[in-house]
């Protein structure tokens, strides 16, 4: 088939744009743009760089939440200029969480138009599709889960079972390694053993905060 790229532009209405006074996360998750909810997707990519979601607590954070509203309004302008043009039939892109993404995902949604998000696979050689909806959806993976549990022979409980067990190890091969910082039998320094030490082993906040289906009050 044909591939035309068409490079994106940048659009001054983006940088006029009056963006309200945002003092909490809740007001930036509320945030949209032609009516598109662009404000989650900013707050993910965010907490995402900034590993913290209290993201108004420094002026740093404000701007750099500002200026990602701004990038995803241009992302929604020309996507809206791209998508009156070509009327595609399916949109396909990565993730869906983050600024540019989730304003994609937005459009899409609003015009009815089918979209696929990819994301990593079980290795470095594979990757998942999710069709008109995000990686993080609870619903569909689960039912994808037992779709593939349910298709796979004798040979599943042993590569489940492995995948567990290479992760505990350090030895995964599908996302990065978390224990080449740690000293085995080490524990870090000022730690002290005459005191109750409790550890919470938790997920990203990056997608705790921001994606519905994950929100709760737990952390």
């Amino acid at each position: 088939g044909v591939h035309q790229v068409y490079p994106l532009q940048h659009f001054e209405e983006v940088d006029q744009m009056q963006i309200p006074t945002l003092q909490t996360l809740e007001e930036l998750k509320n945030y949209s743009f032609h009516d598109l909810p662009i404000g989650r997707g900013v707050a993910s990519s965010v907490i995402s760089l900034e590993r913290d979601y209290n993201l108004f607590a420094e002026r740093r954070r404000t701007d750099l939440v500002k200026w990602q509203i701004r990038m995803a309004a241009n992302v929604v302008l020309n996507m809206e200029k791209l998508f009156d043009t070509i009327k595609p039939d399916k949109v396909l892109l990565f993730n869906g969480r983050h600024s540019e993404g989730f304003a994609v995902v937005s459009l899409c949604k609003a015009r009815q138009i089918s979209f696929e998000t990819h994301e990593r696979g079980s290795s470095y050689e594979k990757y998942e599709i999710y069709e008109n909806t995000l990686p993080q959806n609870l619903d569909y993976r689960q039912e994808k889960m037992f779709e593939m549990w349910d298709e796979n022979d004798e040979q599943k409980l042993a590569v489940a079972t492995g995948w567990f067990e290479k992760k505990r190890k350090g030895t995964n091969t599908d996302d990065r390694n978390y224990l080449t910082k740690m000293k085995h039998g080490q524990l870090p320094k000022g730690f002290d053993p005459n005191k109750r030490n409790i550890v919470l082993f938790n997920s990203s906040e990056d997608e705790m905060k921001t994606i519905m289906q994950w929100e709760t009050p737990l952390y």
